[in-house]
């Protein structure tokens, strides 16, 4: 990454030469950030590729969690109103559907909004409806004990902060309850006396409120945290994981009811949903070096984090402490295993969501540094324990932070003060917007297999890719009022860091911020402000600069001062109407039916006991996967019917190609009476 940010770098300092010394040390810097984002795009592009996904292994579990493993799920959340607090306790009721074992537990662990004394009238009233909900799922699930808990703490008074809250927050919140797992009886929690069968709890599952938890996917963590490859080895001299995993991140992917919520969602959030084959996929640090990248949502193993992280962290210092115990405790990434996501509706409540995880990032600057803050206070040092490759990550975070005010200097810079044509900056800039486009295009194009089914692929290829086409387009647009946010957590960070030492615990959860934004192109004109203004100013310095180059500057300039309403356009709710099906739209759907059928045609036969084959697989090599399951069986019987309704095969051929298929149902093992999930198609 250093040597390609280097020559790219070079090879854009050899064309420009930047003239003027102040030029030069501007130019060179934006080279250097903007070369070395597309350094890291490239490189992580190539391993991905040409490095196999590393998949940790596994105990299976098969007779479910043994009793010394017993694992509990929590939520810590901010509970602002009793409503809030029954929404999550429901939550926890659909992750024990899903994760139903005798050893595995449920809990919410909340905290009352921050407030200007220590007590609100509220608080009692949001105790007593949780309490009453986990006293209702205890009663309806429970038999032997207790299931689903509640756990609460007091505000206390925070000088920095200004005002009653939590201790520590989240990070405040899972490091008492870890003491509390093993009797401490010191830490702020509301609690009489810990039920006796928690005190053998010895992994928690941390998730967040919009996270779900999937079907047996706590037992899949569990069995993979407790093989003995992935159990954790303390360096007692560094109290630092140094081989296995402490904690554990699985794959996140996106809720698919977000993603279908605004055009903005549709277009940054992925195509949502979930994989239900959970195949693994490349990730370039657990690939390449073992270990991945904690973002608060996964298994940690209890007496290790008591271990390596109690009381150690300075308090009222640290906002984004995920990536930072994935530090210490050394993170895996089982991307094999997924839980799902929420992700905001809104471009306003992203952007202020991202502003408070770039300050986070800057809060760990410190530990980039030889000796790093330890103990509660803040006041001693210690080597820092790190190692190289996890101050590369919180370096990579806060250099990411800076490419869009990167962007926006190059284009300012390339249409006023740098020398040489302003296209070869805007082209620099357009590369830097469009190239997961472009990587996705050239890598598919490659991919792609000749013959008959070429010219499919290709159009399945660019549709896919339109996505990351808006997503440039959008960024474009956004780019002054990123900018924006960007410098401006960066340096309210540093004058926090090194002067105020005040509000370096200043968070909003998700969900309130996005109850709290107004909606409207008005309110997005008051938030989006900077971009407006950016946009005068931009035209000004091109026209006193270079006048001549205002016909490249003024649809940027337009672009960027409409950017409030195009914000409020595509984070508009989606509406749930029926949209009328137009005769083009008709005559597409009925090619697409004629195109489905023809699979049931083409390998639905009697090699296969006329039983359909999971799947035809075209590339890397052409093969038909032999095997069917009560899915594909379903799928195809309710095909048949269709192809007929539709004119495709007669009422005869309907009888034929059923009758087939039932004589072959009949002559399949059976497990009382019911289909087993595989079956060879050509043996049965």
């Amino acid at each position: 990454i250093v040597g390609l940010s280097l020559a790219i770098t070079a090879g854009i300092y050899s064309y420009a030469g930047y003239g003027s010394t102040a030029s030069a040390v501007l130019g060179l810097i934006v080279s250097l950030i903007l070369a070395g984002d597309l350094a890291v795009r490239t490189v992580h592009g190539l391993i991905t590729t040409l490095v196999p996904p590393r998949i940790l292994p596994k105990c299976e579990l098969r007779h479910g969690i043994p009793d010394d493993h017993t694992t509990i799920v929590v939520i810590p959340a901010l509970l602002p109103d009793a409503g809030r607090a029954q929404q999550l306790i429901d939550q926890l009721e659909v992750y024990y559907l899903a994760n139903q074992d005798s050893n595995l537990f449920f809990a919410l662990l909340g905290d009352f909004a921050d407030a200007p004394q220590a007590s609100l009238p509220e608080d009692q009233e949001i105790v007593r409806v949780a309490q009453e909900r986990i006293q209702e799922l205890n009663h309806e699930y429970a038999e032997d004990r207790p299931i689903f808990h509640f756990f609460y703490r007091p505000r206390l008074w925070n000088e920095t902060e200004g005002c009653y809250m939590a201790w520590e927050r989240k990070r405040g919140k899972l490091e008492e309850f870890n003491r509390l797992l093993r009797g401490a009886q010191d830490s702020t929690y509301i609690v009489d006396e810990l039920p006796s069968y928690l005190l053998n709890v010895q992994h928690v599952i941390t998730l967040d409120a919009d996270t779900g938890l999937p079907r047996e996917a706590a037992r899949r963590l569990i069995g993979t945290q407790i093989h003995p490859l992935n159990w954790p080895v303390l360096d007692a001299a560094e109290c630092r994981v140094i081989r296995g995993y402490g904690l554990l991140q699985p794959r996140i992917n996106i809720i698919v009811a977000s993603v279908a919520r605004s055009l903005f969602t549709r277009v940054f959030a992925g195509d949502g949903g979930v994989d239900p084959y959970t195949t693994a996929v490349s990730d370039v640090y657990q690939d390449l070096f073992g270990e991945g990248i904690y973002t608060g949502k996964g298994i940690y193993h209890v007496d290790t984090f008591n271990a390596v992280l109690g009381e150690r962290l300075p308090n009222n210092a640290i906002l984004s402490h995920d990536l930072l115990e994935g530090s210490y405790i050394r993170a895996g990434l089982t991307t094999d295993i997924e839980l799902v996501d929420g992700y905001p509706a809104r471009y306003d409540a992203y952007a202020l969501r991202l502003h408070r995880w770039v300050r986070g990032d800057w809060q760990l600057l410190p530990w980039l540094f030889k000796t790093v803050p330890s103990g509660a206070q803040g006041d001693g040092r210690e080597p820092n324990p790190l190692s190289g490759l996890s101050r590369w990550k919180i370096a990579d975070n806060l250099r990411r932070s800076l490419v869009s005010p990167a962007l926006v200097l190059l284009i300012l810079g390339g249409l006023t003060i740098f020398p040489g044509s302003p296209f070869f900056y805007l082209g620099l800039a357009a590369l830097v917007l469009l190239f997961p486009w472009i990587t996705m295009v050239i890598s598919g194009t490659l991919g792609c297999p000749r013959g008959n089914r070429f010219l499919g692929h290709v159009w399945t290829m660019v549709s896919d890719s339109r996505k990351q086409a808006w997503q440039a387009l959008l960024s474009l647009i956004f780019l002054p009022y990123q900018a924006y946010l960007m410098v401006d957590a960066a340096i309210r960070t540093v004058i926090r860091l090194r002067f105020t030492r005040s509000h370096l615990l200043e968070w909003v959860t998700a969900a309130d911020l996005e109850e709290r934004l107004s909606s409207g192109w008005r309110a997005y004109c008051m938030r989006m402000w900077p971009a407006q203004v950016w946009s005068l100013v931009f035209l000004w310095l091109v026209w006193f600069r270079r006048p001549t180059n205002l016909i490249l500057a003024g649809p940027l300039a337009v672009l960027w001062s409409v950017s409030p309403w195009i914000a409020d356009s595509v984070s508009r709710p989606v509406s749930d109407r029926p949209i009328a099906v137009t005769g083009e739209d008709q005559q597409q759907l009925r090619l697409y039916a004629r195109q489905i059928w023809r699979y049931f045609e083409d390998f639905v036969g009697e090699e296969d006991n006329w039983l359909p084959p999971d799947h035809f697989q075209e590339a890397p090599k052409v093969s038909i996967a032999h095997r069917t399951s009560p899915t594909n069986i379903g799928l195809y019987l309710l095909s048949i019917l269709a192809a007929r309704d539709l004119g495709y095969i007669g009422t005869g051929g309907v009888l034929d190609r059923v009758g087939a298929s039932i004589a072959s149902l009949e002559r399949l093992d059976k497990w009382h009476g019911h289909l087993y999930n595989w079956y060879d198609t050509r043996t049965l």
